[in-house]
């Protein structure tokens, strides 16, 4: 049961901050170019997505135009991956790059991806994020990257365990409704099969990012989730209702006979034919 409710409490604490927070902040006088690696940001798409390699430089050309009337002073530039709204890597690089009213500026910079191993693998959303002195977002640029990180790295193994939690759920709902001991109440059946659902969908979207199959952003991982957990609440809602028993005269202490399917006295009764001489069972 804690498993449970920890699993659907993430996923949807995780759908909130994805639909809550903007893909992309922006200051609303300003804007920038940037090629990375040679790359332009804009023309970096889910076909070639931008390759980051641990402890390799992601050589960075930034052109910032302030089209306000206020100077403009950008404190440092983020590199980041987020999935689900949670964030797998980043990488910060101050640049102190001062833009006055109504010009434009440039600088080149890196970012050296120390660490990136441990931190992430396969295909993950980035964001090249400004930042000013407050560490407020002035503007960014969202772009898919292919990670050549490690299967062991926090988010493989954030997959990894969305996969035993959600293991452990599905085998509990298949064992009760293998021995007869799911709800009677068929909303509350789709539920216990619905969550492992949601959890199969997580697990998924984690898999098929990891060996770089699916870039997991969110209308890719949200439409899988969905479909995962109502697939699921479907079969859980279909299953067959669970035969009760009725417990007659036993004490606390007998042991109840419908824990292991065995028919009550009165349904024993009722199956044996009656026919003219054959002695009705007392």
């Amino acid at each position: 049961m804690p498993a449970r409710r920890v699993l659907v409490a993430s996923s949807v604490v995780a759908m909130v901050l994805v639909l809550c927070t903007p893909t992309i902040a922006s200051a609303a006088n300003i804007e920038f170019r940037a090629t990375l690696n040679g790359r332009d940001a804009t023309t970096i798409d889910k076909n070639d997505p931008l390759r980051l390699r641990p402890d390799r430089l992601v050589r960075v050309n930034l052109s910032v135009t302030n089209h306000g009337t206020e100077p403009v002073t950008i404190r440092s530039g983020n590199l980041n991956g987020r999935v689900m709204g949670l964030t797998f890597y980043s990488f910060e690089t101050r640049i102190d790059l001062a833009v006055p009213a109504d010009s434009t500026e440039s600088r080149s910079f890196g970012f050296e991806l120390v660490g990136l191993k441990g931190q992430a693998t396969g295909l993950l959303p980035a964001h090249l994020d400004l930042l000013d002195n407050h560490r407020h977002v002035l503007a960014g640029r969202a772009f898919p990257t292919r990670v050549a990180g490690s299967i062991t790295s926090v988010y493989g193994l954030f997959g990894l365990l969305v996969a035993l939690i959600t293991a452990l759920l599905l085998a509990g709902a298949l064992i009760r409704l293998a021995t007869h001991r799911l709800p009677l109440n068929r909303w509350q059946r789709g539920v216990r099969f619905g969550v492992p659902g949601i959890g199969i969908g997580l697990f998924l979207t984690f898999s098929l990012s990891a060996f770089r199959v699916l870039l997991p952003k969110p209308s890719n991982w949200l439409a899988i989730v969905i479909v995962c957990g109502v697939g699921m609440f479907v079969f859980g809602y279909i299953t067959p209702t669970p035969v009760t028993y009725d417990l007659g005269d036993y004490d606390d202490d007998d042991e109840y006979p419908g824990e292991r399917g065995w028919p009550t006295a009165q349904a024993w009764e009722d199956s044996v034919p009656t026919s003219a001489g054959t002695a009705q069972p007392g």
